[in-house]
């Protein structure tokens, strides 16, 4: 377009000089030349015109080109900044919902250290010296309590190492003295033997977090729980399924273990108790076994006896009988000579009492005479 205008202009020039040439004829001279220069300067006037509304024009469209261009690019902020929406329902998130998750991630998590460096640990009793180079300071002070996890991912092997409190720290130190907060079990012993770092520190438990397994793939929730059932991962899957309190299930499951260690032994003691009451049982009953086989032979040898005091029992009544009736004939005989001799000795006091009198008689003085 703009070279055709161009070449309209040059011809309207030759023409130009053209009509200059055939008016000087009739005009004068400077006629013609002012006549020229007006000419020129409205061809002047009309290409710089036509220039300018052709850059108006241009930068029109590119003001119009940017313009939308920032309309779409502003449209486009608004989605990221507030997210996606279908209807009431936010179906992509933007900064805002990212911010406010992100918070509340790091407001649930915690502080965390990682590549931590374990110098020292003990298996049999948790206890350990670990070394954390960044951040400095770790903030990290005595009884504080710290939840360890292996840093290489799950589907590598990596586990949770347990629940220990912080015995030396001042905050500053690269170096911090750990004992465990809960009692260890041979699994606990096992994974601390196995551990050899780095760790992750976590100064809150993590907690549960339903949308994020939800949103993984069954391969990746199979890599995270490989000895779960097809039942138990479905329920992963689900963003309404009831979310866990970890450290509350470690302790209540540290509080169960201990009493179910105490009621084993306490099971173990009574059985033994019971052991040692049945060995004496045994023993009763082999004593007692015994003291009846004798009691059995000294019944044998009492019923003998039995048989033979009956016997002899027999032997005495009869013979008991027989002096009886003997004493019964003696007892009648001696009452018979009692009364004999009862009835002498009467007749023999009436002889005497008769002999007494008389002789009384012949020496009694005589009466005087009235």
């Amino acid at each position: 377009m703009a070279t055709v205008l161009e070449v309209f202009a040059l011809l309207l020039i030759l023409a130009s000089f053209f009509l200059a040439y055939m008016a000087s004829k009739s005009w004068r001279v400077y006629q013609v030349i002012l006549v020229w220069f007006v000419f020129a300067a409205s061809m002047a006037m009309v290409y710089l015109s036509a220039r300018t509304l052709k850059t108006h024009q241009a930068w029109r469209s590119t003001y119009q080109a940017w313009q939308k261009a920032v309309d779409d690019v502003q449209r486009e902020n608004v989605l990221i900044q507030g997210g996606v929406e279908n209807g009431a329902e936010i179906v992509e998130p933007g900064i805002d919902q990212l911010q406010a998750e992100l918070h509340r991630a790091v407001v649930g998590r915690g502080t965390v250290w990682f590549n931590v460096t374990v110098d020292k640990i003990d298996p049999k009793t948790g206890i350990g010296e670990l070394t954390i180079e960044y951040p400095q300071p770790n903030d990290i002070v005595t009884k504080m309590l710290l939840f360890a996890f292996e840093q290489k991912p799950v589907a590598e092997g990596g586990k949770y190492l347990g629940e220990f409190k912080v015995t030396k720290g001042d905050g500053k130190s690269k170096t911090i003295e750990i004992a465990p907060n809960l009692p260890l079990t041979d699994q606990d012993r096992q994974r601390l033997a196995q551990a050899k770092g780095p760790w992750t520190l976590y100064a809150v438990m993590p907690v549960d977090d339903a949308k994020l397994y939800a949103a993984m793939t069954p391969e990746e929730r199979r890599k995270l729980f490989p000895d779960k059932s097809p039942e138990g991962l479905a329920e992963y899957a689900s963003v309404d399924r009831p979310l866990r309190d970890y450290e509350y299930f470690f302790h209540k499951n540290s509080d169960e273990r201990t009493l179910l260690a105490a009621a084993i032994a306490t099971t173990q003691d009574n059985l033994r108790r019971i052991t040692a009451a049945q060995k004496t049982a045994d023993e009763d009953v082999t004593y007692r076994e015994g003291e009846k086989v004798a009691l059995q032979a000294d019944r044998e040898k009492f019923l003998y006896e039995q048989k033979a005091i009956r016997t002899y029992l027999k032997a005495i009544q009869k013979k008991l009988v027989d002096v009886r009736a003997d004493w019964q004939n003696s007892l009648s005989a001696t009452i018979q000579t009692a009364r004999k001799i009862q009835r002498i000795q009467i007749k023999a006091a009436e002889e005497i009492d008769r002999a007494t009198g008389v002789q009384a008689n012949l020496d009694a003085p005589a009466k005087p005479a009235k």
